[in-house]
C-alpha cells in the first residue's frame, strides 16, 4: 500500500511539472460584443476635430512612408488598407484618422480603450456615429451599425460581411 501511495505521488508530481499553461483571451458571442461595444458610447464627435483633419496634414510624408512599407515612426502609427490608410499619432492615441489614398479624410475613430478588449467608435465627416468596434483580442473585431446590428467581423487580416464573404483586407 505504501508503494502505491508513493507511486501515485511520484506520478502526480511528474504530471504537474510537465503541465502546459494555457493562454487565452476574451471571447465574445455577437450579443456579448454588442453589449460591451455600446456601453458608454458617444453618438457624435465635435466638429473642430474633423475640420482640423479634413485633409492629411502630413500627406507627403505619410505617402512616402506608405510607399516604403513603414508602419511606425517616432510620432505616429500607420495602418494600410486596400482602400486607404489610418494614422494614429502617439501624442494622442485616442483618435485614428482614416484617409483615402489622396489624403482626404474618410472618417475618424475615437478609441476608448487602446488595450484589449479594444473599443472604438467611427464617425463620418459630419461627426455622426457610423460604426462601433469591439476587439476582444488582436485578430478578432466586431463592427456594429449605430442601431446595434452587426456590420462586419474581422478575423486575422480579413474582414467578412454578415454572410461570410471577404470584403476588405489589411496589409
Amino acid at each position: 500500500m505504501k508503494f502505491l501511495i508513493c507511486l501515485f505521488i511520484l506520478c502526480f508530481s511528474v504530471l504537474s511539472t510537465n503541465a502546459v499553461t494555457l493562454k487565452g483571451g476574451i471571447a465574445y458571442t455577437v450579443e456579448q460584443a454588442r453589449t460591451e461595444a455600446f456601453d458608454g458610447i458617444e453618438y457624435s464627435l465635435p466638429a473642430k476635430i474633423i475640420k482640423k483633419n479634413k485633409t492629411d496634414p502630413n500627406y507627403d510624408i505619410n505617402k512616402m512612408l506608405i510607399e516604403n512599407d513603414v508602419d511606425e515612426v517616432a510620432d505616429r502609427f500607420i495602418q494600410l488598407f486596400n482602400d486607404g490608410y489610418c494614422i494614429v499619432y502617439k501624442q494622442n492615441l485616442n483618435y485614428g484618422y482614416y484617409y483615402k489614398f489622396n489624403g482626404e479624410l474618410e472618417h475618424i475613430e475615437k478609441i476608448s480603450n487602446a488595450s484589449y478588449p479594444y473599443k472604438g467608435a467611427k464617425y463620418n465627416l459630419n461627426g455622426k456615429l457610423i460604426r462601433v468596434v469591439i476587439s476582444p483580442q488582436k485578430d478578432n473585431s466586431y463592427i456594429f451599425f449605430p442601431d446595434g446590428t452587426l456590420d462586419t467581423h474581422w478575423v486575422g487580416n480579413k474582414e467578412y460581411d454578415k454572410n461570410g464573404k471577404i470584403i476588405n483586407q489589411r496589409y
